[in-house]
This record gives C-alpha cells, sequence and structure tokens, in this order.
C-alpha cells in the first residue's frame, strides 16, 4: 500500500493503482461524476484518455476539479 494525496486528503491505494482506479474511489467520496472532472496529477493536467495508464506512486498529488455551469 502506499499513501496519495486526493485534494489535500491522504488516501491508502494499492502500490499499483492507476489514476483511473482512484478516481473511481475518490469521485464517491467528493459526490462527482467522472464525465464532469478534470485531473491534475503532480501538477501536470492529465486527459482521460491517459487516466488508465498513469500510475500512482508514494506521495503523489491528485486534484479533481468538477465543471461547474453558471453565470
Amino acid at each position: 500500500m502506499i499513501t496519495i494525496y486526493v485534494n489535500e486528503r491522504p488516501l491508502e491505494v494499492n502500490k499499483s493503482s492507476n489514476l483511473q482506479q482512484v478516481l473511481a474511489l475518490s469521485v464517491q467520496s467528493f459526490e462527482l461524476r467522472l464525465d464532469n472532472i478534470a485531473v491534475v496529477h503532480n501538477q501536470h493536467v492529465v486527459p482521460r484518455s491517459q487516466w488508465s495508464t498513469n500510475l500512482c506512486h508514494e506521495n503523489d498529488r491528485i486534484e479533481i476539479f468538477s465543471a461547474v455551469a453558471g453565470g
């Protein structure tokens, strides 16, 4: 197990976890939908097409942003 940080909250995940797996766990906690988010992994925006190939490592920082409509 490794510790990563999602929106500054510590999260224990398997050492071989990818970003898509972490997001699937995290969106429930933050009450978000995967189709409405943008992801920053260690200060780099990660395209949705790369979520499944982007592996997580000890102390990684992931920020999840949700699009909000308004005016």
